[in-house]
């Protein structure tokens, strides 16, 4: 909310571990949070802690 650049959040329902989407990606664990930059590039990936501070590293990291 008091984010001066734009953030863009997408949310993907994954309906089972067999799901396409889980075996293109090599997801091992749910949920997951993604982090891209500018470019579309992938800049962070949190898979197994979510605290406040590890998202807003990982936002600042995408930033970049």
């Amino acid at each position: 909310r008091d984010s001066k650049d734009k953030i863009e959040v997408k949310r993907v329902v994954v309906p089972n571990a067999q799901a396409a989407v889980v075996k293109q990606h090599n997801m091992t664990s749910l949920p997951q949070f993604w982090f891209f930059d500018k470019s579309g590039q992938l800049a962070n990936k949190l898979t197994a802690r979510f605290t406040d501070q590890d998202i807003l590293d990982a936002v600042k990291k995408a930033s970049k």
